[in-house]
């Protein structure tokens, strides 16, 4: 690698990190919520998921609302989790996690996660936090390159 790329690359490193730095800073809220099973002490490093059952009507919806655009779609079932967190919490600062993108597994082997955080209130329209989480979720991507194991030592 050259001089000048090393550079421009400690450069990029430097705008992920003040970009992660700036969205998690201040202390998130404990909501209290009660976990839904026992967590192991170590979490696997295997890809875990959860089955979640959409009706295929809603599922219809959801499309033709967002014109089958699989970004459109995520967005909207974020942002649904994130009102029904707020709530059953009545915290608006809602932090959830969300997998790197795919093409970046590689680049960032230590990286398994995002962290998209918003805040949420009960005098947003539905638009304006749509507008909200995609842009969250546009900017977390765009950032997801940034080692979060550095990050949590930083914070």
């Amino acid at each position: 690698m050259s001089r000048t790329s090393a550079g421009l690359a400690d450069k990029q490193h430097q705008k992920e990190l003040e970009y992660w730095l700036q969205k998690l800073s201040g202390e998130p809220v404990v909501t209290g919520v009660p976990l839904d099973f026992k967590r192991p002490p170590l979490i696997s490093a295997g890809p875990q998921k959860t089955d979640l059952f959409i009706d295929p009507e809603t599922q219809s919806r959801l499309r033709k609302t967002c014109e089958g655009n699989e970004l459109l779609i995520f967005t909207a079932c974020v942002a649904a989790l994130k009102v029904c967190l707020y709530h059953y919490t009545h915290v608006e600062d809602v932090i959830i996690g969300t997998p790197i993108h795919q093409q970046y597994r590689e680049l960032t082997p230590d990286n398994k996660i995002v962290v998209l955080r918003d805040r949420v209130s009960g005098s947003q329209t539905v638009r304006q936090l749509l507008e909200q989480v995609l842009q969250t979720i546009s900017e977390a991507y765009a950032h997801q390159k940034y080692s979060f194991k550095r990050l949590l030592q930083h914070l």
